[in-house]
């Protein structure tokens, strides 16, 4: 069924614009790309797929359904250096999202609905130099404050996420934790 509605070419394997709702299980054990932009997929499952695609370099599901991405979902996936989660409906990052991807350089989240970072929650990313959070409505109350200083801290982004709520930060377009570092200092 994979290569019915999936595109190869080489070690890229296209599955983008074909209203797949799961991540087929078929892709082959050599893909380096494999790109699922544009379909219905709802959720990231820990079924053990990325751990059979060990080469497997670039993941792109951008403009998916995308809410929710298991605990355990990359575990295995140590070469993925790229994932592209732009415009899904991500409510909420946290620690077990991105477990298992030691070497993902870059990783765009930009035109998700995060509201919240749990503390930790890019702590593993060790290897991570790029970072796209634009575009979501962050709630920058006091429990965010870590979150603007470790963006700070490790300078990934170029543009740091704006807040969306309370009104009066929003107003302002102030960037997550202004409000609690001036409260604080």
């Amino acid at each position: 069924m994979l290569f019915r509605s999936c595109r190869c070419d080489g070690t890229r394997v296209d599955c983008s614009h074909w209203g797949l709702t799961d991540i087929p299980a078929a892709i082959p054990t050599t893909t380096t790309h494999l790109i699922l932009a544009d379909n219905q997929i709802t959720k990231i499952s820990a079924l053990g797929l990325f751990n059979r695609i060990p080469n497997l370099k670039t993941l792109d599901m951008s403009r998916n359904k995308i809410t929710e991405i298991e605990q355990g979902a990359f575990e295995g996936a140590y070469s993925i250096n790229e994932i592209l989660l732009a415009e899904n409906q991500i409510t909420a990052v946290n620690r077990a999202m991105f477990k298992g991807l030691n070497n993902l350089k870059s990783l765009s989240l930009f035109g998700n609905q995060i509201s919240c970072v749990t503390p930790g929650a890019f702590d593993e990313l060790t290897s991570l130099t790029s970072l796209n959070l634009i575009s979501n409505p962050f709630n920058c109350n006091c429990h965010m404050a870590w979150f603007a200083d470790w963006l700070r801290r490790k300078d990934l982004t170029a543009s740091g996420p704006r807040c969306s709520k309370p009104e009066h930060l929003r107003s302002e377009e102030r960037r997550v934790g202004k409000e609690c570092r001036s409260r604080w200092s």
